[in-house]
């Protein structure tokens, strides 16, 4: 399908159009700017343009432009119907669309509302480690973020309580104010899983650990256009001075123990591949145990789909399943590794996957000449 036409069934004013599409974008994992994505309004922020011109939406390499019928998305003015174009076969963009046309609340749950009371606050719960439990906050922002927030949440163990922060995608290089973009209250958490997908969101990274009082912090670097190795650093220094823990995993499937009891219980769970191969016949696949998995579940995904492969097809078709999956680790090559994240991901998986196939694949069987 390539275009659409959407009738809202009520007029919208553009500011409230842009707050609804954020809020659902957040929730469904889809990422949201402005196109143009400059618009010269001397000294004015972009939160307070008077003019949106286009919208798109992004979801992995695949995009959709959101325009008003008539003129472009202006602050004030009524929007009644909305012309969509480009690739509007992906799920997430079908279940927008649906709400588009009913403008079905979103969920509160995913929305970031600014500060409004001077003082923000980590909500109170038991505090950190009490009655055995284990707190984690996940910080999403785009896609990426979201579904390894929804493998995390279906695969936790029963002491965990894990909570969640949507950030939006839209922000300024430079955040002068972080209450602007931060919500009003944080829960309480021992660690911060903070996934980015935006070059400036690290700059709220330390408010939110510091109104969460977590101890410890995962900030993966999927990709370096999402977390400059400079602003990483940056941060890595503002936190340790913070007296909290922090480690950037790059990707975050090669996430490993770190010596931090926090951080390691996390990382006991999903991280680094490590699974254990079972087979019955010493051919093929029998079973693939995940001992521990990547956080967006891939190696879950890989390990369902191994059962009854070949033993001496089991690398080559992991690899094939790891990019299936698919993995959303950058393609761009990084100078210092000689090689882009996503492949650094796959290479972690294959790895685990050849040391088990070598176990159970027993002597090659040997031959006398007559």
């Amino acid at each position: 399908m390539r275009g659409t036409r959407i009738e809202l069934s009520r007029p919208m004013k553009g500011e409230e159009l842009i707050h609804y599409l954020q809020s659902w974008c957040g929730h469904l994992g889809l990422s949201l700017d402005y196109l143009p994505i400059i618009i010269s309004y001397s000294g004015v922020s972009s939160s307070e343009r008077k003019a949106f011109e286009r919208i798109r939406v992004s979801y992995g390499q695949d995009s959709v432009l959101i325009e008003a019928e008539h003129g472009p998305i202006e602050k004030g003015k009524d929007v009644n119907s909305l012309r969509l174009s480009g690739s509007l076969d992906d799920q997430s963009m079908q279940v927008l669309m649906g709400k588009l046309m009913k403008l079905e609340p979103p969920p509160s749950t995913t929305e970031v509302r600014s500060a409004t009371a001077p003082a923000r606050k980590a909500l109170q719960r038991a505090g950190p480690g009490e009655n055995g439990t284990y707190r984690i906050l996940v910080v999403t922002q785009g896609r990426w973020g979201e579904r390894t927030w929804s493998h995390i949440i279906s695969a936790a163990p029963e002491h965990w309580s894990l909570s969640r922060v949507a950030l939006s995608s839209e922000l300024p290089m430079l955040i002068d104010d972080a209450s602007s973009f931060l919500p009003a209250e944080v829960p309480g958490a021992d660690m911060v899983l903070f996934l980015s997908e935006h070059p400036s969101s690290m700059q709220l990274l330390p408010d939110l650990v510091q109104m969460s009082g977590a101890r410890a912090v995962i900030a993966p670097i999927d990709s370096s256009s999402w977390v400059p190795l400079g602003e990483a650093n940056r941060v890595a220094k503002s936190l340790m001075n913070m007296g909290v823990a922090s480690t950037f995993p790059r990707p975050l499937c090669s996430l490993r123990e770190t010596e931090e009891p926090i951080t390691d219980e996390f990382v006991r769970r999903f991280g680094a591949p490590s699974v254990e191969l079972e087979s019955y016949d010493g051919r093929t696949v029998g079973r693939l145990i995940v001992r521990r998995g990547a956080p967006c579940g891939c190696t879950d995904f890989v390990a369902r789909e191994l059962e009854g492969v070949p033993l001496d097809e089991a690398v080559a078709r992991a690899g094939l399943l790891h990019h299936h999956y698919p993995c959303l680790a950058s393609m761009a090559r990084e100078d210092d590794l000689g090689d882009t994240l996503m492949h650094v991901s796959g290479h972690e998986l294959k790895r685990e996957v050849e040391k088990e196939v070598r176990k159970r694949s027993g002597p090659r069987p040997s031959y006398l000449e007559p």
